[in-house]
């Protein structure tokens, strides 16, 4: 959940710099819409994180079916990469006694990275090509 926060915050004050900055430029800075931004963030997170805890996103796609195919295969792929990313952690501090230096894991932050768009590369035209052959784009 702090990851959460810090990832909320720090889109709202660069947004939020941002409208600033231009407000000061033109030289009138709009803080209604600031406020009105900002609390327009916090309340999608907020029902975003309730509705993930309280409800079924297959459920309640059930009358659609090309949606509720897409969400089975996002989260499919969101697992996969959950997994994948606990594998490259697990195998970086099995193979570290001590902390690493920052530039070791930049290095291994880069390899991870270019292992993950590999995959999601390979992934997606397996499944576009699945799909395709199923009907869906049809």
């Amino acid at each position: 959940m702090s990851r959460s926060l810090i990832a909320i915050l720090a889109f709202n004050l660069s947004v939020s710099l941002g409208v600033v900055l231009v407000g000061l430029w033109q030289g009138r800075i709009d803080v209604d819409w600031l406020l009105l931004a900002n609390l327009r963030v916090l309340l999608m997170v907020y029902l975003g994180f309730w509705f993930v805890a309280q409800g079924d996103l297959i459920a309640a796609l059930d009358g659609l079916p090309t949606a509720r195919r897409l969400v089975t295969l996002t989260l499919g792929q969101i697992r996969t990469f959950e997994r994948v990313l606990g594998d490259f952690r697990l195998a970086f501090a099995s193979r570290n006694i001590a902390r690493p230096r920052l530039l070791d894991r930049r290095h291994h932050a880069g390899a991870q990275v270019i292992a993950l768009l590999d995959k999601a590369q390979a992934q997606a035209l397996d499944v576009a090509l699945a799909m395709r052959s199923r009907g869906t784009f049809d």
